[in-house]
């Protein structure tokens, strides 16, 4: 068998004041946050270089201290392998996206839901099925928050969805759904004639090398790990919710893995190694906008360059790729606070932003302007020692969105009249010639 699996190892290590940087991005998540631990990778494929950091503890009870090795459950990132399962199925002529789900389902299921007939496994795919999602259901939420041992079938999970009428009509809206994850399960064990689960581990898993990876058949991970915390009373108290049975997540997001195996899933799926670039091309093509985001099939797309899925697990996870600075992003922190991530993300893409600009570590050192904050919200601040000239603000299209004027010293910028993005801030002097430029994340 012919075995893909990245060879990180072999990569340069960051440019020491990039990872001093980053380790203190990620110190600064956790603490501000308030976060247990975190532990973050980052390929940039470009640059070849791996970092690699980790901060504070993966168990609040024993103290273990939180390691970039351990496993993690990944959550909503597992929508992304199912998205590749089901266009590897595909390419081998099994089934296709615009089949209808009356063509695999039991007509026991179909016959109970409403727009069956309507609903394509494209629309499972990217969320515009309209199908009630179950993990909305507070008898559900119930049950799994408070016995840890409760397992769901298939049908247990379709039933509570079908017990609540559709949020839409098949292809008229959007929302985000796990259901229809979960019915993909179905299908693709009726086009394959195995399990979701074997399918994937055959075709996937197994072949990129992922050894980290897999569908848990126990309650409990066995090897170090990040644990699951969330504090859902507010009384800071922390819950553990770890150690759950994973068939609530079914084909929505019950994978475990490691941050090793996440940069190398994602880099053999940017290099064809997974599915084919046709596929991987229908899975990043967007749909029904979004005010902060589009989706395309089990991919998140924001500002049109940032790309993955995030993951809730009762955590906070990520695989994320900046397609403008071609750099992979894994990361896992171990409380469920998910706003949090964001300005992680952005805070990271616009430090590889200002390094890319750069030529050398002095140029990073010493930025002809300064913007602060940075992210920022409704201002930001310019400072320059000496230059003047004139300020654009680009988006990543390159279009001239704001343009204004400064002096030397600090000037403050309204910012109401942007949307919330990464933007290219160039200042021009009189002569038209580029002073400087940076990336600022607007949220």
């Amino acid at each position: 068998m012919l075995f893909w699996q990245l060879q990180v190892t072999v990569a340069q290590t960051a440019p020491s004041i990039i990872s001093d940087s980053l380790q203190q991005i990620l110190a600064n998540c956790v603490e501000l946050e308030n976060i247990p631990g975190g532990i973050v990778a980052i390929h940039h494929r470009s640059n070849n270089w791996v970092w690699k950091g980790q901060q504070g503890v993966a168990n609040v009870t024993t103290m273990q201290v939180a390691d970039t090795t351990f496993h993690y459950r990944i959550g909503s990132i597992s929508k992304n392998v199912l998205a590749a399962t089901v266009l590897h199925l595909v390419e081998h002529n099994l089934l296709s996206l615009d089949d209808g789900i009356e063509m695999w389902l039991d007509p026991s299921i179909t016959s109970q839901m409403p727009y069956s007939n309507q609903i394509t496994i494209k629309q499972l795919l990217n969320h515009t099925s309209g199908l009630y999602s179950y993990t909305g259901d507070q008898s559900f939420l119930l049950a799994l928050l408070t016995n840890p041992d409760t397992s769901f079938s298939f049908i247990d999970i379709v039933d509570i969805s079908l017990s609540h009428p559709p949020d839409f009509i098949p292809g008229t809206n959007w929302n985000y759904n796990n259901t229809g994850y979960v019915i993909l399960t179905d299908i693709i064990e009726s086009a394959s004639g195995i399990s979701y689960h074997q399918y994937a581990t055959d075709s996937i898993l197994t072949p990129l090398g992922l050894n980290n990876t897999y569908f848990p058949v126990a309650n409990n991970i066995p090897t170090n790990h990040m644990r699951c915390y969330a504090d859902y009373s507010q009384d800071g108290i922390l819950e553990d919710y770890t150690d759950l049975n994973t068939t609530w997540a079914l084909g929505a997001g019950e994978i475990v893995s490691t941050l090793e195996d996440q940069l190398t899933y994602f880099n053999q799926l940017l290099d064809g190694h997974v599915i084919l670039e046709t596929s991987y091309n229908e899975m990043r093509t967007p749909v029904a906008p979004h005010p902060t985001f589009t989706y395309g099939l089990g991919l998140v797309i924001l500002n049109n360059t940032i790309i993955g899925h995030g993951g809730s697990y009762f955590n906070t996870s990520g695989l994320w790729y900046f397609e403008d600075l071609d750099v992979i992003v894994a990361y896992q922190f171990n409380l469920h606070k998910i706003e949090s991530y964001e300005n992680f993300l952005f805070k990271i893409h616009a430090l590889l932003s200002n390094e890319n600009l750069s030529t050398n570590e002095s140029e990073i050192n010493q930025p002809v302007f300064n913007l602060f904050p940075n992210p920022a919200d409704d201002y930001l601040s310019i400072y320059t020692e000496e230059n003047k000239g004139t300020l654009h603000f680009k988006d990543l299209a390159g279009r001239t969105l704001k343009t204004m004027k400064i002096e030397a010293g600090t000037t403050k910028i309204d910012l109401i009249d942007l949307t919330s993005g990464v933007y290219l801030v160039i200042l021009i002097d009189e002569q038209r010639n580029i002073i400087g430029q940076q990336k600022v994340v607007v949220r």
